[in-house]
């Protein structure tokens, strides 16, 4: 049960910071979406797979055969942070910063 509790983490957190020291593109929308896609996947597959369906709920067999999912749930919480990021666009600041890049004193305007 321990192992799957890191497959969840690692799932939801181990992608996000990755690609938050790694890629510069990377949106708050893409880590925000890669982060629940990587957490309901790897808590739904949980659920699905051997060690819940199986052992905990009685059923015969699993629908998903791997105990940790975490093979499957971490490169989807990757493709799912970059390919939003990759559609949303940040914030972009102003050329400027301010009135002290404009040549006017910010006292005095």
């Amino acid at each position: 049960m321990v192992g799957l509790a890191f497959a969840i983490a690692a799932s939801a957190n181990f992608p996000l910071l990755v690609l938050a020291m790694g890629w510069r593109r990377l949106t708050t929308a893409g880590a925000l979406a890669g982060g629940i896609a990587g957490l309901i996947s790897a808590l739904g597959l949980t659920v699905i797979g051997p060690a819940i369906w199986v052992k905990t709920l009685g059923y015969p067999a699993p629908i998903f055969p791997y105990d940790p999912p975490a093979i499957l749930t971490v490169p989807l919480a990757f493709a799912v942070a970059v390919a939003v990021s990759l559609t949303t666009q940040p914030a972009r600041s102003p050329v400027g910063l301010g009135p002290a890049h404009q040549g006017h004193d910010a006292v005095s305007g």
